[in-house]
């Protein structure tokens, strides 16, 4: 239990000071949106590893806590994806996304506080995970998605 209590610990102050150096990097390199939405994301990361740490000392076996933290952890998916996609200069909507991220909370505390089995609650946390990469992927390779509103901005040369 004690090496779970300093793993926790860990990832809360890597996440904070990663939202720091975003924030710090926000701020003096032109407020960039990106830099300002990953920020928030490794926050939220922060904050869901907070929850974790509660959860192991307090309520090991609450359900609804254990939804919170996954629905926390989609939320920050989703903010990592939209940076990626602002990133690449892909701009547009992010209405479906947003819509994954809540649909992904609403399903995962729902079903930890019915008392669902951890496999079962995990599997909404699983697939918008694996939408979020998706995008994020199509991001980097530097081509939008066809029909989703999202509008390629030409990229700079590295030279």
């Amino acid at each position: 239990m004690a090496a779970s209590l300093v793993i926790s610990i860990a990832l809360i102050l890597i996440s904070a000071t990663v939202a720091l150096v975003l924030t710090v990097a926000w701020h003096e390199f032109g407020r960039p949106k990106h830099a300002f939405t990953w920020a928030a994301a490794f926050g939220l990361s922060a904050v869901m590893w907070g929850v974790d740490l509660i959860c192991r000392i307090e309520r090991p076996n609450d359900g609804a806590i254990g939804g919170s933290m996954l629905a926390i952890a989609g939320i920050a998916a989703m903010l990592n994806t939209i940076g990626f996609r602002q990133r690449a200069g892909i701009h547009g909507h992010v209405s479906g996304l947003v819509a994954a991220a809540l649909v992904n909370a609403v399903l995962v505390i729902g079903l930890g506080a019915i008392g669902a089995p951890a496999s079962i609650r995990a599997m909404p946390f699983g697939l918008l995970n694996a939408a979020m990469f998706w995008f994020a992927a199509r991001a980097l390779k530097g081509g939008a998605v066809r029909g989703s509103g999202w509008r390629r901005v030409p990229r700079r040369s590295a030279c």
